[in-house]
């Protein structure tokens, strides 16, 4: 697990003076889970909304080379980061394959078309409730 944790976040933060941290113009986090995602969302009310413009989440390598901030200059990563490949994201428990069927169209998750149908063919629509206003 090469994920630092809190206090190592909390030292790097540290270590810098108000000089460097108020000139830094982007900071990138390469390869985040949801769970380092879901860490930076709850500090956001504790931090300027400045430094929300200048995060990034990269899922991938390449996507890092793609950005402007990158475009012209040499950048050396880790043989390991540059092979990383990041799990796929779940939905619902599910690979997003799983959860869109084998339809070719690929337009709804075959849950959501199968519970549109079921409520548009019952009596769901004259009854009182989540999707009726009165």
């Amino acid at each position: 697990d090469n994920r630092p944790n809190f206090n190592a976040l909390k030292m790097l933060y540290q270590i810098f003076s108000r000089k460097y941290k108020k000139n830094i113009q982007r900071v990138f986090i390469l390869h985040p889970t949801t769970t380092t995602r879901l860490l930076f969302r709850a500090f956001k009310p504790f931090v300027k909304a400045k430094f929300w413009k200048k995060l990034k989440y990269v899922e991938d390598v390449n996507d890092l080379f793609s950005d402007l901030t990158f475009k012209h200059q040499k950048l050396v990563l880790p043989e390991i980061v540059i092979r990383y490949k990041s799990p796929p994201r779940k939905v619902f428990g599910c690979l997003l394959e799983e959860v869109m069927g084998s339809g070719d169209d690929m337009s709804l998750p075959s849950v959501v078309e199968e519970i549109v149908v079921a409520l548009l063919c019952s009596d769901a629509s004259e009854k009182v409730g989540l999707f009726r206003v009165n």
